[in-house]
């Protein structure tokens, strides 16, 4: 174990040093988040309240039969709950998008384009050339064909497109820069419209996150073996941001790294206008430090456990016992 490397190193190494925290009083100014202002007991006190009163309210709903998705079963003088879960396949997709007409990538394209001008996002690396622009059907190319694994190389042999102007535009045009603010110029976009606020719950936009695993062609910093996912090959996960229906930002991680450690960036390094106030992942996206950190910064962590009743079991914290005021 090499406590040095970033996988093991402590966690006082993300911390502010001694000589930095002398300047407190600036850095929570700077910082403007009124959980750092309120004193730590003051908070502790409305927590203990908040999560007394909703173990109480959630095991008095499941005790009367109110709760739907639970299902008690009783064995003598012992009961216990499971979750419900549907019967069956559920379709793929939804019948209504049977009745949609299929469209290619390029219409899909030119439509965004179309209504938020994402192209104009695309500029040069070199902000004097930016009069030299590729035709729209240039970056479409490009655009689809890293987004598609297919590769410039591909995508020149099928199309009337030569490869040379596919690679010249691609190393002018797509940087990590451009494509980001290209992608915030879409979100916003979709969050405009009417329909964006049928995906809120509860009337708070609730996002959540995940890692999806690629192989890569060649051997980038990031790619790692991972023999459940890549065989004997070498591969990435791109951690993926999704508000509503609206995927407002990604990161690319090694299939090593644990996705907990990239939650908090995800949602501070989202820079639409589409800004979650829930946040769910998966197992793997939790860990306790996460449940502390996006609290601060103004978000609530609700994590999907794939085993719920042994997390109940062995992690679930209460300050009484859940019964105790249920008369």
């Amino acid at each position: 174990m090499c406590r040095a490397s970033v996988q093991f190193r402590s966690l006082a190494d993300d911390l502010l040093s001694d000589a930095q925290w002398r300047e407190k009083e600036r850095i929570l100014a700077a910082l403007n988040l009124p959980g750092l202002r309120q004193p730590i007991r003051e908070q502790l006190t409305a927590l203990k309240e908040q999560l007394e009163r909703r173990i109480q309210e959630v095991n008095g709903r499941i005790a009367k039969g109110e709760n739907a998705d639970v299902r008690v079963s009783r064995r003598g003088e012992h009961q216990r709950w499971t979750l419900t879960y549907p019967e069956g396949s559920e379709p793929v997709n939804d019948p209504l998008f049977d009745t949609v007409p299929q469209v290619d990538l390029r219409q899909v394209l030119a439509f965004a384009e179309a209504g938020c001008g994402m192209l104009s996002a695309l500029t040069h690396v070199v902000s004097r050339y930016q009069r030299q622009r590729p035709e729209p059907a240039v970056l479409y190319a490009c655009l689809m064909a890293w987004g598609t694994n297919m590769g410039l190389g591909r995508m020149g042999e099928i199309s009337d497109l030569p490869t040379h102007v596919l690679m010249r535009a691609s190393e002018n045009y797509l940087r990590p820069e451009t494509l980001r603010a290209a992608n915030d110029l879409v979100c916003n976009a979709i969050a405009a419209l009417l329909i964006a606020r049928h995906y809120d719950l509860n009337g708070l936009i609730h996002s959540s996150s995940d890692g999806q695993k690629f192989e890569t062609a060649i051997p980038t910093f990031n790619a790692r073996h991972a023999r459940k996912y890549f065989g004997l090959r070498k591969g990435i996960v791109a951690n993926t941001l999704v508000a509503g229906n609206i995927p407002v930002n990604a990161q690319v991680i090694g299939a090593h790294d644990h996705e907990s450690h990239y939650v908090l960036d995800l949602l501070l390094n989202n820079t639409t206008t589409v800004q979650p106030a829930i946040h769910s992942t998966d197992t793997h996206g939790t860990n306790e430090l996460n449940f502390a950190l996006l609290h601060v910064f103004g978000y609530q962590f609700a994590p999907r456990y794939r085993q719920i009743q042994k997390k109940i079991r062995t992690s679930l914290c209460g300050f009484q016992h859940p019964l105790s005021d249920l008369g």
